[in-house]
């Protein structure tokens, strides 16, 4: 389906939707409310067991119905199955020379792409990057230590503790693909999961900026333990941890600068600035607060 899940005081709440997926293309956003898979209310059901009521065949269609911001009454949405199709890593070199990024999801490989794509805005001159994570979420954790280590090289990127888990750290490996050039993140309310291990390990090593507005807050570690008569529990063991000693899943990731839908101009519609497809333009306020930060930090260093 290509919808990112949370569910908080007993509402399922869509965190992102993934591009050119069925969700997508049906109209469902980040902030919409699924009320009904079929026949069955989600309140009295956890997001595993909603994930596998939406899970099926290719071609087959399975109804749900959503709430929007603005409407009391579920909608009716049918979608049609497919195989899962993970938008790639989308790099483009800008006309300050300021390298961008966006990504979607943390899914297998994505961290090769990303260091590819570093590799290829270096050659073409880019000095400064802007790292791209709003509405991404989803993935694999090891995708988003990757990641991160492709600007770290070294240094704490997040710890797992829980009242029977005793503290795990995870830290940055040595990479042949470090990139030491200044560096912008963007996040957005949508950005859950891998990618806030990411956000808050630039932030929590003063590696960079993290610019936008908090995000989601995903992070718990999961552990299916066997019952003896074939089925399992799957338990949340742990949380996942800032370099700053606060859970994710509490508090999210909080910006180093706070640029937002409430910082638009007047003159700028803010819906169509806010909106995915919008993400990289020249009306991209979070982006351009980015290239600001960025010219900034790059004028104050000459100076110095």
């Amino acid at each position: 389906m290509g919808i990112y899940l949370s569910k908080r005081s007993g509402y399922v709440t869509v965190v992102s939707v993934l591009p050119g997926s069925p969700a997508e293309k049906a109209g469902i956003r980040a902030g919409d409310l699924i009320d009904r898979v079929e026949a069955n209310p989600t309140r009295e059901l956890s997001v595993l067991q909603i994930e596998r009521l939406l899970a099926g065949a290719p071609d087959t269609t399975v109804k749900i119905y959503v709430v929007r911001e603005a409407r009391g009454e579920p909608e009716p949405i049918s979608l049609t199955r497919t195989l899962p199709n993970y938008p790639p890593v989308v790099a483009k070199l800008l006309e300050d020379g300021d390298g961008y990024l966006r990504v979607s999801t943390f899914d297998k490989g994505k961290a090769r792409q990303i260091a590819a794509k570093l590799k290829e805005l270096e050659s073409q001159g880019a000095h400064k990057i802007i790292l791209d994570l709003r509405n991404c979420a989803g993935g694999d954790v090891q995708e988003a230590v990757d990641t991160a280590s492709l600007f770290l090289g070294k240094g704490l990127i997040t710890y797992l503790s829980g009242q029977r888990y005793p503290r795990q750290d995870i830290t940055a490996h040595p990479t042949d693909s470090v990139s030491d050039l200044p560096l912008a993140v963007l996040i957005n309310q949508s950005t859950a999961g891998p990618a806030e291990l990411v956000a808050s390990a630039i932030l929590g090593n003063k590696r960079g900026e993290v610019v936008g507005v908090r995000s989601f807050g995903v992070g718990v570690f999961q552990k299916l333990i066997p019952v003896g008569d074939g089925s399992a529990l799957l338990l949340s063991v742990a949380k996942y941890y800032g370099a700053d000693g606060k859970p994710i899943s509490d508090n999210g990731v909080t910006p180093s600068v706070i640029q937002g839908a409430e910082s638009a101009s007047a003159d700028i519609d803010e819906e169509e600035i806010q909106t995915p497809e919008h993400f990289g333009g020249k009306d991209d306020l979070q982006l351009r607060k980015a290239i600001e930060i960025l010219m900034h930090s790059s004028s104050t260093a000459k100076a110095a």
